[in-house]
């Protein structure tokens, strides 16, 4: 299929910036796990977020990769693995590697989560659920953690 999406913008790269920001690594010899553009890049957030020298950024390939990192880090302050469910329209990392052992639900229409389909599942055959909204559709965040009914943490 050759066809376009026609509400996707034809997007060229800027190779002058994309050479300067090479440069940069290069200059380091560090062009990947906290070089320059990493730095950079966690500089700019803290910026844009208005964030003390108390935070720290650590950014991450995409929300997947975040979600686990707090999962993992969750898991790390509980003492175990904790056990988690979400919605079956969500990102692909989960139900494998790290969420292996994750339970899936049916979502909406809307691709949300079902708190009906939730509400089912003993409370004890879970420990948290990760809410992911792809589309959009809430004020909620891309995806939150949710631990033991609290909400841990969203990333945008």
């Amino acid at each position: 299929m050759n066809a376009k999406v026609s509400f996707i913008n034809n997007k060229l790269p800027d190779f002058d910036r994309v050479k300067k920001l090479i440069d940069l690594a290069a200059k380091e010899n560090m062009f990947a796990n906290r070089g320059p553009l990493y730095r950079i890049l966690a500089d700019k957030f803290a910026d844009h977020f208005r964030l003390n020298s108390t935070t720290t950024i650590t950014p991450c390939a995409n929300a997947g990769i975040a979600l686990e990192g707090m999962a993992r880090l969750l898991a790390s302050q509980t003492g175990r693995n904790l056990k988690w469910v979400g919605s079956a329209f969500s990102f692909q990392n989960l139900g494998r590697g790290y969420f292996w052992d994750m339970d899936f639900v049916d979502c909406t229409e809307q691709g949300l989560l079902d708190l009906d389909a939730i509400k089912r599942i003993p409370k004890e055959n879970y420990d948290g659920i990760i809410l992911v909204n792809p589309l959009g559709y809430t004020i909620i965040s891309k995806s939150t953690l949710i631990l033991h009914g609290k909400r841990i943490s969203s990333y945008y």
